[in-house]
């Protein structure tokens, strides 16, 4: 799971490849300790991955210790999770100022960001009620599979990492333990939500 690569130096352009076999796409977010880039895993095609880059570079000795933990804490623990509402950890990579984490990309947006856009700036009890369950659900399977040590999930589970699914029969994708979650819907707008 470990690669080897050269140290990067600023946020990384679209084309780069990254440990040899991740070509970035697009940066498509940033976060407390650093970026999230969309790449296409050039050893398997057709996967579309989300790497999250931590720059230790830009952080202060506190900020690196919290980071540490929270690197730690994502790849321990989500790389042997298997649950339909998590994404799935495929590989982890440092260089000598930066960590790497490559996750399954979730299309979409948060459900913050859902929220804003709707007219009345809430949902309508229904999908609440289908977004708690599925939450509730994500939160269970961590508490019984990680109890009593994890808290993980608690801890940063909010609108602004969750992602739900464009239809509320879907599942809502939670990153418990990477700081985000999002509403999947394809970009061309149909319903059709993309987890590959």
């Amino acid at each position: 799971m470990h690669a080897q690569l050269l140290t990067t130096v600023g946020p990384l352009d679209a084309g780069t490849l990254l440990a040899g076999r991740y070509r970035i796409l697009a940066k498509v977010g940033e976060g407390g300790f650093g970026m999230v880039y969309k790449a296409r895993d050039t050893h398997h095609k057709r996967r579309l991955v989300a790497i999250k880059q931590i720059d230790l570079g830009a952080l202060g000795p506190r900020q690196i210790i919290e980071a540490t933990d929270s690197y730690n804490r994502e790849v321990t623990l989500l790389s042997r999770l298997s649950h339909p509402n998590l994404p799935r950890v495929y590989d982890h990579f440092t260089d000598p100022t930066h960590w790497y984490l490559v996750m399954q990309y979730i299309e979409g947006e948060t459900l913050e960001d859902y929220l804003k856009r709707t007219k009345e700036g809430h949902l309508p009890a229904k999908e609440v009620c289908t977004i708690g369950v599925q939450l509730t659900n994500v939160l269970r399977f961590l508490n019984l599979l990680h109890r009593p040590r994890s808290n993980t999930a608690r801890r940063n589970s909010n609108s602004s990492n969750s992602w739900t699914e464009c239809r509320p029969q879907t599942p809502l994708a939670v990153r418990a333990a990477c700081g985000r979650s999002r509403k999947a819907c394809s970009p061309s707008g149909n319903d059709t939500p993309s987890r590959k």
